[in-house]
This record gives structure tokens, C-alpha cells and sequence, in this order.
């Protein structure tokens, strides 16, 4: 027997099925009558910011179509977005400094959590709080 007798055969085609209801309905990504050989494929359309969504994928060769993969399931959501320095405000006071921001766009899921530190002018630390849990905008800091 021949390699490709034994099953040996080059990829033909990749079906990529997409899920946006949980696995309730399935929709093909990848046309059956042309030929799709590539391992990437982008999905830019139907995606919305803080739903999930399933993925799974098999391969065909000259003898026919393989099994699904495990489905993928993720979020559809990227780190939120910077805060930029308009959104920013300290309040000095005499013993401490009162920091406030407008809470950032979270492209699609909850913050959490708030790294603050504040600096020198040479740069230097002097205040890090890695425990704002982000319930609340603003921070006092003592002096």
C-alpha cells in the first residue's frame, strides 16, 4: 500500500463553523465549493463587544471530511482603553492628593481592577496601589 492508500492525503479544504447563540445554531464560515486552505481566518462581522461566541474547525482530505475540533469558546472583548490625561484630575490638599478619572470605554468587559501610582518628577515610585478594585473612580492619598 501506497501513503495515500493508507490515508496519507494533503489537506483539500478547512470547514470553520461559527456559533453566536451558545451552540443552539451553527453557521459555516468557509464555502464547501471553494476550496479553503488556509490555517487563519478572520471574523469581522456579527461580533459584538462583550458576547461569546463558539468556533470549531475540521479538515478534509481526498477521502472525505475529518471530525470537529473541540469548540473554542471566548469573549469577544480587548483590553480597555487608555485613560488619557483630560480624564485625569488631581486635587492637592494640604496632607493628601485626591485623584478622580472617568471610568475608560472596557471594549467589552468589566474592569476590575486599577493600577495607580503616582511619581516624582525624577520618576521614582513613591505610592503604588495595585488594590483598587475599580468600584470607585477616585483615590485619597495621605502625604
Amino acid at each position: 500500500m501506497t501513503e495515500e492508500e493508507k490515508g496519507d492525503s494533503a489537506i483539500l479544504n478547512y470547514t470553520l463553523a461559527f456559533s453566536p447563540d451558545d451552540g443552539v445554531t451553527w453557521q459555516l464560515l468557509t464555502s464547501l465549493s471553494t476550496p479553503f486552505t488556509q490555517t487563519q481566518f478572520t471574523k469581522d462581522t456579527m461580533i459584538e463587544a462583550g458576547l461569546y461566541y463558539l468556533f470549531k474547525v475540521r479538515a478534509a482530505n481526498i477521502y472525505g471530511n475529518g471530525p470537529y475540533s473541540p469548540v473554542f469558546r471566548f469573549k469577544a472583548a480587548e483590553e480597555p482603553k487608555i485613560l488619557d490625561s483630560k480624564t485625569i484630575l488631581t486635587t492637592n490638599q494640604v496632607t493628601d492628593v485626591k485623584i478622580s478619572w472617568a471610568y475608560p470605554d472596557d471594549n467589552g468587559d468589566t474592569v476590575t481592577a486599577y493600577l495607580i501610582e503616582l511619581r516624582t518628577q525624577s520618576g521614582i515610585v513613591f505610592f503604588e496601589s495595585p488594590e483598587c478594585d475599580g468600584k470607585l473612580a477616585a483615590v485619597v492619598v495621605a502625604r
